[in-house]
């Protein structure tokens, strides 16, 4: 029997993205199990042959350097991140989580992670290219990103890698189910979103997604001292890329350097990097927050949320696993439930039970998943929406909006004299994260009570947000607007006194963030005539130092209907 030759190493390249993780990675899972083929391939040993056919003689000796080898990038490309709104917050969570995931590859997968720095999308090009000759790399594999400016960058790295014989392949991974999985019968995309989640369901229950498990391939195991050389690296470009956001965010804006600090430690504490941080936040919700999820949802004193958001934009968690363990939760509650009702009380109806109630939190939140996958189909469907255009095209260059910057620092700053708003705003400044109520409500005042440009809270989002996400912020801002897909109607405009007193009934929220209103009873706070009443140069609260509100709803409600209806 003749062997085939044995080929010089193969050298495979996974670049991580917006994929920071090793359990469930679509592209290194993929990229491992082609390496563990190639393995198979070259080492006789592998093989399935009777040693009474060939003797141990005849079989070729491999080389530790004609085994495989994996390789692992990440491409910090600030100024370009800078460009694309990212916050401080979000910046440095990256790489916090960084730091997690060389530990991870360097101890699960003998897998170096190298990161390297370049300026924005054009120049990594360059580093990429230059690091698969440097490597001897064959195979690269990433995960997609659906933004312009990424697909882009990616189809210029695949022409290069292409003319150089090197193979780059893309996969899936950012959905639970990818773009143009879920589409009419016409095989067009879904416009509204019921119509879509009812189909994603669907495909769901006949076809469960798959998890993807990642095997050690490398054979060498690296020094023990490379890691800390790596973890010192990371360090070093994580400091380099926080001045550069410094700059751009506090020093240019002329905000306090404690404000920064203050910030970064509260994000550092609420979002544990890395994805085993991640998986334990995904359990502590399955098993304490989210069977009352549909109602505590809309209450952000109770931080009933899951939390997750800044994890699956970083990629530290993938959706998939978020989906899974939920419908589990799901079944478990309606098999416990089921048992319960037989014994105890047989007759009662579960729609009119707490079981259903259970249920329906968990299937509430699994329709947020969908809702992520919606404006990520959208925007590979309509890619202008990532170039400041409207789904709604019409409807947003009808009306005329303010580009009043006074009125527009004063919502951002959490001064507009509406305690909910300024709360809201004061919170996202301080933590980098909003209560998704809130996020609406914000939204709506901005762009219904001060008819500003969406694009200009859409912007600020993103520049503040340790979970800003491209698809889903620009998705959330165009339905508060009207001029999104499935966007609220026109006429629907939150009233957030109205909001205050439904969903921080006792002004928990409010007091929080606003502590000179800390005496002030919810009734006044939740009252937009006797909050005006009460701050009046004569009112019980003329000397606490807190605004009138800058616009009367009812007034601000009705020029915003007069304008779409223009």
């Amino acid at each position: 029997m003749t062997f085939p030759s044995v080929a010089d190493s193969t050298s495979y390249l996974m670049w991580f993205r917006r994929d920071l993780r090793v359990e469930d990675n679509t592209a290194l899972s993929q990229l491992t199990d082609s390496a563990k083929q190639a393995l198979t391939q070259n080492n006789p040993s592998q093989l399935d042959v009777s040693q009474s056919s060939v003797s141990k003689a005849a079989q070729p000796t491999i080389s530790n350097s004609a085994q495989p080898k994996i390789h692992a990038l990440f491409v910090v490309t600030a100024e370009q991140w800078l460009e694309h709104d990212m916050s401080i917050v979000q910046m440095d969570f990256i790489f916090r989580t960084l730091e997690v995931l060389a530990t991870s590859l360097f101890d699960q997968l003998d897998i170096e992670l190298h990161v390297l720095k370049t300026a924005d999308f054009d120049s990594c090009i360059e580093t990429v290219i230059n690091f698969c000759q440097q490597h001897s790399i064959t195979h690269m594999a990433s995960n997609y990103e659906y933004e312009v400016n990424e697909m882009q960058r990616d189809a210029a790295i695949e022409q290069r890698l292409k003319q150089q014989g090197i193979e780059f392949s893309r996969y899936h991974d950012q959905c639970i189910l990818p773009p143009k999985a879920v589409t009419t019968n016409d095989e067009t995309m879904y416009k509204v979103f019921t119509p879509f989640y009812k189909k994603w369901q669907s495909i769901l229950e006949t076809s469960p997604p798959n998890l993807y498990s990642t095997e050690r391939v490398n054979s060498d195991k690296p020094a023990a001292e490379r890691l800390s050389q790596i973890l010192a690296t990371i360090d070093d470009l994580h400091q380099q890329t926080l001045r550069l956001f410094s700059t751009a965010y506090f020093e240019a804006q002329s905000s306090n350097q404690n404000d920064q600090a203050q910030l970064l430690k509260n994000a550092e504490e609420t979002f544990v990097a890395g994805e085993i941080a991640a998986y334990q936040q995904l359990q502590t919700f399955l098993a304490e927050d989210i069977q009352r999820y549909d109602i505590a949802r809309d209450q952000p004193a109770l931080e009933a949320t899951s939390r997750l958001s800044a994890y699956l934009t970083v990629g530290a968690i993938s959706p998939r696993i978020c989906y899974l363990k939920a419908k589990q939760a799901a079944e478990a509650i309606y098999e416990t439930n089921a048992l319960n009702r037989l014994e105890t009380q047989p007759t009662k109806p579960l729609e009119n039970s707490n079981e259903a109630g259970a249920e329906q939190d968990i299937q509430r939140w699994i329709s947020e998943l969908a809702w992520r996958d919606f404006y990520r189909h959208v925007i590979a469907d309509r890619p202008d929406i990532v170039k400041g255009t409207a789904f709604n095209k019409a409807a947003d260059t009808k009306v005329h909006w303010s580009y009043d910057e006074q009125d527009f620092n004063r919502w951002c700053q959490g001064q507009t004299g509406v305690p909910l708003i300024d709360a809201a705003m004061r919170c996202l400044n301080q933590t980098g994260f909003m209560h998704n109520r809130l996020r609406m409500v914000t939204a709506m005042f901005l762009t219904k009570d001060l008819f500003i440009d969406w694009r200009w809270g859409e912007r600020y989002f993103m520049q503040r947000l340790i979970d800003g996400d491209f698809a889903s912020n620009n998705g959330g801002w165009q339905w508060s607007a009207s001029v999104g897909t499935d966007a609220a109607p026109y006429f629907r405009i939150m009233n957030p006194f109205s909001q205050a007193k439904t969903h921080d009934k006792e002004a928990i929220f409010i007091k929080t963030w606003l502590p000179e209103l800390k005496a002030v009873t919810p009734s006044i706070l939740h009252d937009e005539a006797k909050l005006r009443q009460a701050l009046s140069a004569k009112g019980e609260l003329a000397n606490v130092d807190y605004p009138q509100p800058m616009v009367e709803h009812k007034q601000a409600r009705l020029y915003a209907i007069g304008q779409f209806k223009g």
